[in-house]
């Protein structure tokens, strides 16, 4: 799991709920991402599900969701998935969530 999660900001659209998450990364990156359920975002309705998440760091790596495993990805600028074992406590990715 991500070391931190803190939500900047929420919207409303619809039947959606919009999120802006400041995404800190641990010490040591476990292959095939972080787990990252719907209720450990904030959505006001308790988190039934996440439709949508973009995310960068300074650094160029970003944030890939995979919906069918319930999990954040860290990803390097060329593409692929941040290596086993890295330290990436000094990342924190800037990111849109979008569920309800």
């Amino acid at each position: 799991m991500p070391q931190t999660v803190l939500k900047t900001k929420q919207l409303d659209v619809a039947d959606r709920e919009q999120l802006m998450l400041d995404v800190t990364g641990d010490g040591s990156y476990t292959t095939g991402g972080y787990d990252f359920l719907p209720a450990n975002c904030g959505f006001r309705s308790g988190g039934l599900s996440i439709d949508y998440v973009e995310g960068k760091a300074p650094s160029g790596r970003s944030l890939r969701y995979s919906k069918a495993t319930n999990k954040l990805l860290w990803i390097e600028p060329n593409g692929t998935e941040v290596a086993n074992a890295v330290d990436l406590s000094a990342e924190v990715a800037r990111a849109l969530v979008i569920g309800r």
